[in-house]
């Protein structure tokens, strides 16, 4: 709903040769907005995790216009605010940061491959080093162990914990009881 929302009230009013889009859609490589849908499905849509799920296609044989970089910003502000990975980057930053001298400009958490870690900046290269709200693992961009960075692994094991405890059915069905 957000994306379809950009493309139709955003991208179509201020673009003369995008002016009919309103759908968003994955193609394969680029997020683009597509005047009408296709009648085959794919992996062309995202849940609020940014895991993929079929939808129709967009209509490449009509109007579309490519806005990867926009609708990769959009899905970050969206994702951003309700994520495991935003609770764990806020626990470095909002936490770690205040409370530890050596580790006081630390804002971003990444797995490095073995530990959780809080780092001071992020590498230009990407892995999966980030987290879904279910745990999975997703690409984004590294840890710069180049810059300060400290283990929290422990600590960011139960963030992790607390926040997939507190938004599953699961979670949602013993409070009820």
């Amino acid at each position: 709903a957000e994306l379809d929302s950009y493309c139709k009230d955003t991208v179509a009013p201020s673009s003369g040769a995008c002016s009919t889009v309103a759908w968003a859609r994955f193609d394969g490589s680029l997020l683009r907005c597509f005047e009408s849908l296709s009648s085959t499905s794919g992996a062309a849509c995202f849940n609020n995790d940014r895991s993929a799920y079929f939808c129709s296609k967009g209509d490449t044989s009509n109007t579309y216009c490519s806005r990867d970089d926009d609708l990769q910003a959009v899905i970050d502000s969206f994702v951003s605010s309700t994520t495991l990975q935003a609770e764990l980057d806020s626990y470095c930053k909002d936490t770690v940061a205040p409370s530890s001298g050596a580790c006081s400009t630390v804002a971003w958490a990444r797995f490095d491959g073995s530990l959780l870690r809080c780092f001071e900046s992020l590498s230009s290269t990407s892995g999966a080093a980030c987290f879904n709200n279910d745990r999975s693992a997703y690409f984004c961009s590294k840890g710069d162990t180049s810059n300060t960075y400290c283990s929290r692994d422990d600590d960011l094991q139960a963030v992790i914990d607390s926040f997939v405890s507190s938004t599953t059915l699961q979670a949602e069905l013993d409070s009820y009881c």
